[in-house]
């Protein structure tokens, strides 16, 4: 089985911590939700999402592949 991890992870312009958006701009982005739908179903694996704008990224991650995006 493959496990992936799919990787949000905090920066300026979004967080939970604050950021220049502060609570006008809170949604999820659709990055991570999109690139998991595009895992063909033949394909077994287990997933795991982190978005740090939500909650900490953990320290230790046990994937096989993972997957970063950023909000430039």
């Amino acid at each position: 089985m493959l496990r992936i991890c799919l990787l949000s992870p905090k920066g300026p312009l979004y967080r939970h911590r604050g950021g220049i958006f502060k609570k006008s701009l809170r949604y999820s982005p659709l990055t991570l939700p999109t690139l998991a739908a595009m895992i063909p179903p033949e394909i077994e694996h287990e997933l795991s999402i982190f978005d740090e704008g939500i909650e900490d990224i953990p320290t230790e991650i046990d994937a096989d592949v993972i997957g970063i995006t950023v909000i430039t």
